[in-house]
């Protein structure tokens, strides 16, 4: 009885096929495990960065907050190093009678010096708190850090106060953002551009 045949030998090109298929799916492999390793480490930057800004926030309120304590004028900046509250003073009180009895008319005059790094808009609101408070305000365009700017407000027909007395209005509050931010939203946009219901005014510097 004749020997059986030996089996066919596995050509050389079959065995090279299978080696490239073995050697693409190490590397699909190695590519999708770099892949998630670097999908965990930007989301974990990500997750850390945002961790960062939200404990940044908070504590830049909780700092401004006890400005606002401590001068009593109001903001939405969260401006700590260079609040607007250090921006704006009042420089004068010029009273003088009313056609209504027992009023005055006020011309509140102030100025205002920006010492934040950028070029800003301000939006001050001055308060008369004698008899029904009210407020009157100014709004000031394109002041640049470093510049100073007078401005001036006025009230019409308010309540007089006892002579001897300094005169009762003051900053309640004062709103400054960046000439290319957005205006924040308890700035009425068409009394701003109107200039309030005062005028700010320039000082060459």
């Amino acid at each position: 009885m004749a020997p059986a045949a030996p089996p066919p030998a596995q050509s050389s090109s079959s065995s090279g096929c299978i080696k490239a298929i073995i050697i693409v799916v190490i590397i699909l492999g190695i590519l999708g495990l770099l892949t998630v390793v670097a999908f965990v480490f930007i989301v974990d930057r990500t997750v850390t960065s945002i961790e960062g800004a939200v404990e940044d926030f908070e504590r830049d309120s909780e700092a401004m907050q006890e400005i606002i304590e401590d001068t009593g004028i109001e903001t939405s900046s969260t401006n700590v190093e260079f609040p607007p509250q250090d921006d704006v003073t009042l420089t004068g009180c010029q009273v003088s009678s009313s056609a209504s009895p027992g009023m005055v008319d006020v011309v509140v005059t102030g100025e205002v010096v920006n010492n934040s790094a950028a070029a800003s808009n301000y939006f001050i609101f001055v308060s008369w708190d004698v008899g029904s408070a009210t407020d009157a305000t100014v709004g000031i365009s394109d002041v640049s850090s470093g510049d100073d700017r007078t401005w001036s407000t006025s009230f019409s027909g308010v309540a007089d106060f006892d002579d001897g007395d300094e005169c009762p209005a003051r900053v309640s509050r004062i709103e400054r953002w960046a000439i290319t931010g957005a205006m924040p939203l308890i700035v009425p946009d068409s009394e701003f551009n109107a200039g309030g219901s005062g005028t700010g005014t320039g000082l060459g510097n």
